[in-house]
């Protein structure tokens, strides 16, 4: 057994929302929230990352897998309701999809009303710039008029491709759960539902 992410090391008291994949190449990706409190989900949170490529013997060291966007603002969830300060901003729910191609998508939340996508074309060893998705989500509000929203946790998945010589309208396609919640009680958590993000182009558009 190996302790990936151990509270109090590298001056996170807390690690939360773990996910681990396998890439098309066989290295593994573990990746997690990073809180700088325990108390809170809406603590100031970074999304770390360690990468082994001999089968889980040794891990590289955690590293930040993606910046926090410059142009991140306080959910006004949080400071109407008092879970953490207007400095603080947290990265959240970091989902990963590892596909046939080779490719590794990470899709995260950030402040609860902001979704992102990156992506790997290195076998995971970094990740490119992001593409927000958030006006994806935007879609359901005429239905669902939602305030919170994050996807996962844990992980999305591919569909198979699909036999040679047969047709499938879906192969391939990419899926990732996510929750929305209209954030009047239970500190943003309630009351919520469920949807789901979908790509069919190999990430490049959702919907």
């Amino acid at each position: 057994r190996t302790n990936l992410f151990t509270s109090g090391d590298g001056a996170y008291p807390r690690y939360r929302i773990p996910s681990l994949t396998r890439t098309a190449k066989g290295s593994l990706l573990a990746v997690c929230e990073a809180r700088t409190r325990t108390d809170s989900d809406w603590s100031h949170t970074d999304l770390l990352y360690r990468r082994s490529t001999d089968e889980g013997k040794t891990w590289s060291t955690a590293t930040r897998i993606v910046p926090t966007p410059p142009s991140l603002t306080r959910n006004p969830v949080a400071l109407a309701q008092r879970q953490g300060t207007a400095e603080e901003r947290t990265l959240h729910n970091p989902v990963l999809i590892a596909t046939h191609d080779g490719n590794v998508h990470l899709v995260f939340g950030a402040e609860y009303n902001r979704i992102f996508h990156s992506r790997s074309t290195n076998d995971g060893a970094s990740f490119g710039p992001v593409q927000e998705l958030t006006a994806v989500c935007d879609s359901l509000r005429p239905r669902y008029d939602w305030k919170v929203v994050a996807p996962g946790p844990g992980h999305g998945l591919e569909l198979s491709p699909g036999r040679p010589g047969k047709t499938n309208a879906f192969a391939s396609r990419l899926v990732v759960p996510i929750w929305l919640s209209l954030a009047t009680h239970g500190g943003g958590h309630h009351p919520s539902t469920i949807a789901t993000l979908v790509s069919d182009d190999h990430g490049v558009t959702w919907k």
